[in-house]
């Protein structure tokens, strides 16, 4: 069963097309039972090579093509598309025509174009005095990403951009350096999300908040083990060890706001440990 969810405590920042005002709106946010399921058509093709025992990797290009994609559009697609959006559903307006909130639901909303390439290199190093070096590292270069906000709308580029409800960064990889001496192992790794233009409102590029960009995402881990018997393995850590801040973005579309949840942490550096005992 899908009941209406009036978020009022959520609110963003858009021009009304009417006044030219820059205003704070309350969102209102539906089910909707009467989605269908989404289509896709996919191609991919890799390649993997393994020069010797120390090295291998691979890469693989993939095209995807959806339809009938499930999406919510944001509020300043609203504003930015009267001729799709202006009307009674979407914007709610009181009786002297001034926008009074807005209100979306999740629908069956065109096409999804998207493609690019995944990585994957490994190493590992041979035995040595001081122990075993090894790294890998895995990441995702995106070469396109459009889609339709509306079945009549034409496609949009969502690429290294925030659309509607979402960032989709150009880059991301996840990087691992590993070093194993006897009993003790310890991995330093590196997530990393590439920048991205932000969300920003049309009409205000003398504000210092707006007509910006998101930057680079990079957090550090550390984390160890050491394994006192075949049975009895600890393991300790410290997540984002660098204390990095997510990055600030103008982002209206989720509660969260000044950074964003759908690949932001803002809890900052903390500690893991972990003590494991199998029994036979």
């Amino acid at each position: 069963m899908f009941l209406p969810v009036r978020s009022g405590t959520i609110a963003s920042f858009v021009k009304d097309p009417v006044s030219g005002e820059i205003a704070q709106f309350d969102l209102d946010r539906y089910g909707n039972p009467l989605l269908k399921p989404e289509k896709s058509k996919q191609f991919s093709i890799g390649l993997v090579l393994e020069p010797n025992q120390n090295w291998n990797g691979s890469i693989d290009y993939w095209m995807i093509r959806k339809t009938d994609i499930i999406s919510e559009i944001g509020e300043q697609t609203v504003f930015d598309n009267p001729v799709y959006y202006n009307n009674p559903n979407i914007v709610i307006r009181d009786s002297d025509g001034f926008v009074s909130y807005l209100q979306f639901k999740k629908e069956n909303r065109g096409k999804l174009n998207t493609s690019g390439f995944d990585l994957a290199l490994n190493w590992r190093g041979d035995a040595t005095s001081i122990g075993r070096f090894s790294a890998n590292l895995g990441a995702t270069y995106l070469t396109e990403y459009k889609f339709q906000s509306d079945p009549n709308s034409p496609l949009t580029n969502g690429l290294g951009v925030f659309r509607d409800d979402k960032a989709v960064q150009r880059w991301r990889h996840k990087l691992n350096l590993d070093w194993a001496y006897g009993q003790l192992n310890l991995t330093l790794g590196n997530t990393y999300f590439a920048g991205y233009r932000d969300q920003n409102i049309p009409g205000l590029a003398d504000a210092g908040w707006n007509d910006r960009d998101v930057e680079a995402y990079s957090l550090w881990d550390l984390s160890g083990s050491y394994a006192f018997t075949k049975n009895l393995k600890l393991r300790a850590g410290v997540i984002n060890l660098l204390d990095t801040p997510p990055p600030f973005t103008n982002q209206s579309r989720y509660f969260h706001v000044t950074w964003d949840p759908t690949y932001g942490d803002p809890r900052g550096r903390s500690f893991f440990v972990n003590l494991q005992y199998k029994f036979k």
